[in-house]
């Protein structure tokens, strides 16, 4: 039988938790947005920390145990925090490290092992970010969440060698990414701008679709201003089509206007 070395009384439910790399501290996510930092030892202290407003979902220590990755239920944001400050005992929550802009259910964190990237998962995406700089580097897709996909917890790990990232899916499957090397010079800005001028290409297509609808539904208004917002960019052949097809339909009249 096992033998029990640390009992702690806890307030609510405890909804995740996590060890610091040397063992001699617990993190425990409680509900109604407090962490609790656990001295494992035969005398545990406690040292209660009022971090988020909603339930504590997420926690992940980082290689060297200095940081803290927390994340709060409906929040969208992950908060660092230096460990030391946590558990300075001066009964004031300290000022995070850095707080990331992230997605609103984050429902696990880990960091690579050389402690430069946080990964945080959603039901349908994980989020990467620059642990220094604190800003969103990567994001990525498994399978599509759907609305009536069951639910699921989902868990997000790197590799031991940092090489690969791999995220749980609702459809019993996992995601196998090689994990971007963001810190060589100049690395990360080349894949930001990357990043930005796919979502141009999407907005582009999304403005189409738009004016399409309205055009259909006799939005004419809405229509001519989702087609001016395409304004002379570039489309690939079958896009052009459509947006010359659309332009023309707006030249033509009379039609009704509502």
């Amino acid at each position: 039988m096992g033998e029990i070395l640390v009992d702690v009384t806890g307030r609510g439910q405890v909804l995740t938790a996590a060890f610091s790399p040397d063992g001699q501290w617990l993190a425990l996510g409680e509900e109604g947005g407090r962490i609790a930092l656990v001295r494992c030892t035969s005398r545990p202290r406690v040292f209660p920390i009022a971090a988020h407003t909603g339930h504590v979902t997420a926690l992940a220590f980082d290689p060297d145990g200095q940081l803290l990755a927390s994340a709060g239920q409906g929040e969208g944001t992950v908060k660092l925090w230096r460990a030391a400050a946590l558990t300075a005992g001066t009964g004031e929550t300290p000022e995070p490290v850095h707080t990331l802009a992230a997605p609103p259910s984050l429902f696990d964190l880990a960091f690579s092992p050389d402690g430069k990237r946080l990964a945080g998962i959603t039901r349908d995406l994980v989020k990467l970010w620059g642990v220094q700089a604190g800003h969103e580097v990567l994001s990525l897709r498994g399978a599509a969440q759907r609305h009536w996909d069951p639910p699921f917890n989902p868990r997000v790990l790197f590799s031991p060698d940092g090489g690969r990232l791999v995220g749980t899916n609702w459809d019993e499957s996992i995601s196998l990414w090689a994990a971007a090397d963001l810190t060589a010079e100049g690395e990360a800005a080349r894949h930001q701008a990357a990043r930005r001028q796919a979502a141009d290409r999407r907005a582009r297509f999304w403005h189409l679709q738009e004016a399409e609808q309205c055009l259909a539904h006799k939005h004419l208004p809405a229509a001519r201003f989702h087609l001016k917002r395409l304004g002379d960019a570039e489309l690939p052949g079958p896009l052009q089509l459509r947006r010359e097809r659309l332009a023309a339909q707006l030249r033509q009249g009379p039609m009704q206007e509502s």
